[in-house]
């Protein structure tokens, strides 16, 4: 969760992975200074400072008076969809082809279930991230809502274009009807207190019904 300051004022972005931060920071550090950002963990934390949950920074930083404490948050689906496609590039660019993704899904969420830090907390619920203090902004609505609320608290240009990084890349997404329950699970507070549906199950043919021609 990178600190963003100028002139006195503190901004605290809790920065969700997956969740369009790289494209907020890559944004923001043009006009103002950006601290507590790192591609390796600090010493002593088990992640990487910019994501560090709510709770973390209050125990580090204490009382620091923060002008504006923002995030925002993803359809949990959305989000295991894009980690899948940044997890599964390299692969892609080896043997040309990514592990088959419910599978990926379901052998992932099983070992975050067992370690939330998995992957520098990159499947950790959003939840988890964040408490009644935090100002939420959907995904889906678009990133540009939150330049009125930056220009309120920074003096910078509203950009006419957002660059977006760590693009997926399109690709066949073939639900399971089990990882769809594991992610349900898994998710149960994100799609709750965040105002997400849950999908429901896919619908399964037997052998025979696929092979079923109409007469």
């Amino acid at each position: 969760m990178p600190i963003f300051e100028q002139g006195g004022t503190k901004v605290l972005f809790i920065h969700i992975p997956k969740s369009g931060g790289t494209s907020i920071e890559n944004m923001l550090k043009q006009y103002v200074t950006m601290t507590f950002h790192s591609p390796i963990p600090s010493s002593g934390l088990k992640v990487c400072p910019q994501h560090l949950q709510i709770n973390d920074f209050r125990i580090l930083f204490n009382q620091v008076p923060w002008n504006w404490i923002f995030t925002v948050v993803r359809n949990p689906y959305d989000r295991v969809e894009s980690e899948y496609f940044y997890r599964t590039e390299d692969q892609l660019k080896k043997i040309g082809m990514r592990v088959n993704f419910s599978q990926w899904v379901v052998n992932n969420l099983t070992n975050a279930m067992r370690n939330r830090f998995l992957f520098d907390n990159h499947l950790r619920p959003q939840t988890d991230f964040i408490d009644g203090d935090v100002e939420v902004f959907k995904y889906e609505d678009g990133l540009h809502h939150i330049f009125p609320k930056l220009e309120e608290h920074f003096d910078i240009p509203e950009p006419l274009k957002l660059p977006h990084d760590n693009r997926s890349t399109p690709s066949e997404i073939q639900w399971t009807n089990e990882a769809l329950n594991l992610v349900a699970d898994f998710y149960k507070d994100d799609f709750k207190q965040l105002n997400y549906s849950v999908r429901a199950p896919v619908v399964q043919f037997s052998e025979a019904q696929q092979n079923a021609k109409c007469a």
